[in-house]
């Protein structure tokens, strides 16, 4: 705050402007130990948006994904491996998600799903079990993320994972949490159709929303091969709807 006395306002905004330079020069010609107080600010989740994904964490998202293929192929051997590289992973990048912003909640939601992907991996006898403890890492991806520069709305993570939520729902015969992700789905879909849309994904958009009704459709009625065709039409397309940010 700058204080003003009688006669004196410029000595003082000069002296403001003296200081301020001294503290931008102690960061550093580059600046980059000036970027780096910002994130280990406690208040500044927000300027974290201007950074990049980290490697840690990206890392952590692909084996998720590839321990959901693999336990549903029956490779828990594979699978196992895809929970031990999550694990790695996410052990590297947890100190600086909390430095990054990461609220305790996500923190304490991560760990607890990392555990136990390796738990039900490590057990190797249900497909879905293990699929389904590996798609709980992704649950939270759309959380860290936000936290970093990312052209993918949070909304199309999202979908992502839900849409494999519903695969093994049907796969479960489970259509009371089908219809519960289908709303979710639903929800997310009305909430980023727009950017989507603006992004110039008019086309995807068109297929999103006929996928969206007909996999409730399938779900409502029970269908679980359909519900399970569907919801994997849904996860093709939301590569797509990743590649019209990505333009």
């Amino acid at each position: 705050m700058t204080r003003w006395t009688a006669g004196a306002g410029t000595w003082v905004l000069c002296l403001v402007a003296l200081t301020a330079w001294g503290k931008a020069s102690e960061a550093g010609e580059d600046g980059q130990e000036g970027s780096k107080g910002a994130v280990n600010d406690p208040g500044a989740a927000a300027n974290a948006s201007f950074h990049a994904i980290p490697a840690a964490l990206s890392a952590v998202e692909g084996a998720a994904e590839d321990g959901y293929d693999k336990g549903l192929a029956g490779d828990f051997a594979a699978a196992m491996a895809a929970a031990t590289t999550v694990h790695d992973q996410w052990t590297t990048y947890r100190p600086q998600a909390t430095r990054d912003g990461a609220q305790a909640a996500w923190l304490n939601g991560m760990d607890g799903a990392v555990a136990g992907f390796k738990t039900a991996a490590s057990a190797g006898t249900d497909k879905v079990a293990v699929a389904r403890a590996a798609n709980a890492i992704s649950a939270w991806m759309d959380k860290f993320y936000g936290l970093y520069s990312n052209p993918v709305p949070a909304e199309v993570i999202r979908l992502d994972y839900l849409g494999r939520e519903v695969v093994l729902d049907a796969m479960s015969n489970d259509f009371v949490a089908a219809t519960q992700h289908d709303t979710q789905i639903a929800t997310a879909w009305r909430q980023v159709r727009p950017k989507v849309v603006a992004a110039g994904g008019t086309q995807e958009a068109t297929d999103t929303d006929a996928v969206k009704v007909a996999l409730g459709t399938a779900s409502q009625a029970k269908d679980g091969p359909t519900t399970i065709a569907k919801a994997n039409v849904l996860l093709e397309l939301v590569d797509s709807l990743e590649r019209v940010f990505a333009k």
